[in-house]
């Protein structure tokens, strides 16, 4: 007589196989709910975890949002000044060769 009763070799592979599935699925499921009560005694959750790290990333966003606006809005102004510069410039420097043609025609005339 064999130890482990008259099972076929095959049916006890299969039947150790089941057990120690069943083993593994015990163990997690013992896993599970000790961390489920040591997050209920610490007053945390996975999704309040979740929903405090998404609440830093959201609010660096936002901080890096509106710095950015910042930095457009003033890249826009800086943009509008470089135009109004440019066209005192060029109004000076039309100003500045009508200025110096005059002058030129005023040396070059002869007067009788």
């Amino acid at each position: 007589m064999r130890a482990y009763g008259d099972l076929p070799d095959e049916d006890l592979r299969t039947r150790l196989a089941w057990f120690l599935e069943a083993a593994e699925a015990r163990e997690e499921y013992w896993q599970r709910s000790e961390d489920l009560e040591r997050d209920a005694a610490a007053g945390t959750t996975h999704g309040r975890e979740f929903a405090a790290r998404a609440n830093v990333a959201l609010t660096a966003a936002e901080a890096l949002l509106t710095r950015a606006r910042e930095e457009t809005d003033a890249a826009l102004a800086a943009e509008q000044k470089a135009k109004e510069m440019r066209s005192q410039y060029d109004q000076t420097a039309a100003a500045r060769k009508a200025g110096h043609v005059k002058l030129a025609l005023a040396f070059s005339t002869k007067k009788g």
